[in-house]
């Protein structure tokens, strides 16, 4: 079974994804929509594992993915832009970021929503 972690960046995922696959002895596959994996990649860990499950992240909306298999982190867009701040060399103000949340646009990458 497919379990696909989804959140906005910076929201936790990668820590639950990772949490969540311990707990129940699975890997961490990776991105959901990336068709190739990079070695240094968070997402992935622990491949050895042998599981009829498996985790997946995803940053896409959670209405793309099955319900019954998905689980949605949120987290206050607040905490959010802090993180996004500190993580992004293209740093929009924090106030900045938090409309761009408000407004449910997606990472905030670039320095203007």
């Amino acid at each position: 079974m497919k379990i696909i972690v989804v959140g906005y960046v910076k929201s936790g995922n990668t820590w639950l994804a990772r949490l969540l696959a311990e707990a129940i002895g699975c890997p961490v596959k990776g991105y959901v929509a990336q068709k190739t994996h990079r070695q240094n990649e968070t997402a992935i860990e622990g491949l050895r594992r042998r599981s009829p499950h498996e985790v997946w992240k995803s940053h896409a909306p959670a209405a793309e993915h099955d319900p019954a298999t998905t689980i949605v982190i949120q987290r206050d867009p607040r905490d959010i832009a802090v993180s996004g701040h500190h993580l992004y060399t293209a740093k929009p103000s924090i106030s900045e970021m938090i409309d761009c949340l408000a407004k449910g646009k997606g990472p905030f990458l670039k320095p203007v929503c």
